[in-house]
């Protein structure tokens, strides 16, 4: 049985109480529709995307470290930037979302980020 991609995430939160068993128990999950689930941990390198199709058509699982950016500044990578597009498909041409948007995190940086430069 589908469900709605909220009431999943809801379940996963108020029953599991570890980052893995909640990213397995949603990808062994069906939803009615396409969606993005960005999920977080407590602990470090616990966070990256889920992406699902419809009725388990779909289901890619990108998670820290394989989700972090290519490092193109001084500074190490620091965030998983998610832009409405899969990750394993170039941007369209028309709407790149990805490039400005790794250009302006790397520009703050990871010392930088706070309430007013997101």
């Amino acid at each position: 049985k589908s469900v709605f991609t909220s009431f999943m995430t809801r379940q996963a939160i108020e029953t599991y109480d570890n980052f893995d068993d909640a990213v397995n128990f949603m990808g062994n999950s069906s939803t009615i529709g396409p969606s993005y689930v960005i999920i977080g941990g407590y602990n470090k390198n616990e966070g990256g995307v889920l992406t699902f199709g419809p009725n388990m058509t779909l289901y890619d699982k990108w998670l820290i470290p394989n989700a972090l950016p290519v490092n193109n500044t001084a500074q190490p990578p620091f965030y998983v930037l998610e832009t409405n597009y899969d990750h394993w498909t170039p941007a369209p041409f028309y709407d790149d979302r990805r490039g400005p948007g790794e250009a302006c995190m790397n520009e703050v940086g990871q010392k930088g980020v706070g309430f007013y430069t997101l």
